[in-house]
């Protein structure tokens, strides 16, 4: 009796093989995250700004007090984004063109911004000062090993 032979459709290779590299790739994406943000802080990126370095010095227990105790301050900023940037628009929109209300609009956001970064500071010290002299001495001695790292790189900021 003859032997029937199948014969792997072109169309089906090519899906296997696309879909092999997209497996690939989230596994590359998975690993990659794993090694940049994964680990001891060594491995992480240098903060980029001052209130990022104080908090990641913070020890991981403190660090999670602070993020619970401004998550709603995070919260009220990020939905007034949308409405500062529709406020923007509506000033840059409008006909005539009124150069004080972008000033006002700008400032008012700028305002609301400060009022925000006032309220993270003064959750930031409010942790700070709940630590005794050798939890604030090991805080001091982590944001300068976080300041040496950023040296030894060149200063990048």
């Amino acid at each position: 009796m003859a032997e029937t032979v199948y014969r792997t459709r072109t169309w089906v290779k090519l899906l296997l093989g696309v879909s092999l590299a997209l497996n690939l790739a989230v596994a590359g994406l998975a690993v990659g995250a794993m090694l940049r943000f994964g680990g001891d802080d060594h491995k992480r990126p240098m903060p980029k700004t001052v209130g990022s370095t104080l908090y990641r010095a913070l020890p991981d227990e403190d660090r999670k007090a602070l993020r619970t105790q401004t998550r709603d301050i995070h919260k009220a900023r990020r939905g007034a984004k949308e409405g500062d940037l529709k406020a923007v628009i509506a000033v840059l929109d409008a006909e005539p063109f009124d150069p004080q209300a972008l000033r006002d609009v700008i400032g008012k956001q700028a305002k609301a911004r400060n009022a925000v970064f006032m309220e993270m500071q003064t959750a930031w010290i409010e942790q700070v000062l709940t630590m005794d002299d050798v939890e604030r001495q090991a805080y001091a001695d982590r944001l300068e090993e976080l300041a040496q790292r950023k040296r030894n790189k060149g200063g990048k900021k």
